[in-house]
Order: C-alpha cells, then structure tokens, then sequence
C-alpha cells in the first residue's frame, strides 16, 4: 500500500505561495538597493558640483550662474527627499511583504507536520497490517500440522 497524503495539493499549492512571495520579497530589495545606489549617485553628483560652483565663485561668477547653480542644488536635494521618502516606502511594503512570507511559511510548515504526522500513522498502520498478516500465515500452519 502507497502513502498519500490527502492535502498533497494544499501543500504544493502553499509551497508555490512560498516561493512566489519570497521572490517578490528579493525584487523588493532590488528597488531599495537601487534607488540606494541613485541617492549615493546624486551626493556625489551634488558633492563635485559644490566643488566646481566653489571654484566658479572664487574665480568670478555672474549673479545669473549663482542663482542658476542654487536652483540645481535646490532641484538636487528635493530628488534626494523624495528618494528618501519612496526608500521609506518601499521599506514599508517590504515588511508587509516579510509577514506575508512568514504567514505563508506557517501555514506550509503545519502541513508539513500534518503530512509527518499522517505518514507515521500510516507507518504503524502498516506495521499492524503486517503482524496481522504474519500472525494469520502462523496460524494458518499450524492449523495444517
């Protein structure tokens, strides 16, 4: 007799819940790392271009280029608040995404135990099966002595 669990399907389908959730849990990271990465890129940017507008204000510069030059800086730092602000965000739905994936883990692994549980049933039930069996094949020869 052939074990089968009767929530096999329940389990795959739980299995396949798992898998789905936790890769959209590392997409998740991937954006964060990535607009990381667009920050880091906008401080240097923003960094190199003080150094430059330092120079440019040592060696002279008309009041237009100021004034130009602070609306960039202006532009820069209001991108970097709303990088900041979507890094919050996406930090947010990654740990609803993180819950989700513990939820889903649970329930897989209650299955799991459930499915343990029932191949050890049906182990000891085998395992009756067969005593019973040699216990009839014993009394079956000593009947014919």
């Amino acid at each position: 007799m052939k074990f089968k669990f009767k929530f096999q399907k329940i389990l795959e389908a739980k299995e396949r819940m798992e898998d789905a959730k936790k890769n959209e849990f590392a997409k998740k990271i991937q954006e964060i790392e990535a607009i990381k990465e667009s920050v880091l890129l906008l401080d240097q940017e923003k960094e190199e271009l003080k150094i430059k507008y330092q120079r440019e204000l040592e060696t002279g510069m008309d009041i237009n280029s100021a004034k130009r030059m602070n609306s960039y800086f202006k532009i820069m730092d209001d991108k970097k608040t709303y990088y900041l602000k979507l890094i919050e965000i996406k930090n947010n739905e990654l740990e609803i995404i993180k819950n989700e994936y513990l939820s889903l883990m649970k329930d897989r692994k209650s299955f799991e135990n459930l499915k343990e549980k029932d191949f050890n049933e049906f182990r000891e039930q085998e395992k009756i099966e067969e005593a019973k069996t040699i216990d009839e094949l014993v009394s079956f020869k000593a009947t014919k002595k």
